[in-house]
C-alpha cells in the first residue's frame, strides 16, 4: 500500500485569482507557478506536481508560502535573484 504524506496547506491559494493572473500576465513562468498551485487544489500529489514540472518540494513549498505571505505578487521573479 502507497503510503500519502502530511497533508499540504492550500488554504492561501485563490483559484480565481491565479486563474485571471495566468490570462492578463504574458509571464510564462509564473503561469507554470500558477498551474501548478491550482493542480494542488485539485487533489493533485505533490509529488505529481513536482514530477511534471521537474521542480523539488522545496521549490513548490516556497511558492506556497509566498502566494500565503505576499499573495500572487509574492511569485513574480525577484530582482537580483
Amino acid at each position: 500500500m502507497k503510503t500519502r504524506g502530511k497533508p499540504v496547506d492550500i488554504s492561501a491559494i485563490n483559484v480565481s485569482e491565479l486563474e485571471y493572473w495566468i490570462r492578463e500576465s504574458s509571464d510564462r513562468q509564473n503561469a507554470i507557478k500558477c498551474q501548478a498551485l491550482i493542480a494542488l487544489t485539485k487533489n493533485v500529489s505533490v509529488t505529481s506536481v513536482c514530477t511534471v514540472l521537474d521542480i523539488t518540494r522545496e521549490t513548490l513549498r516556497q511558492w506556497r508560502k509566498r502566494i500565503s505571505d505576499e499573495g500572487v505578487e509574492g511569485l513574480t521573479v525577484k530582482k537580483g535573484k
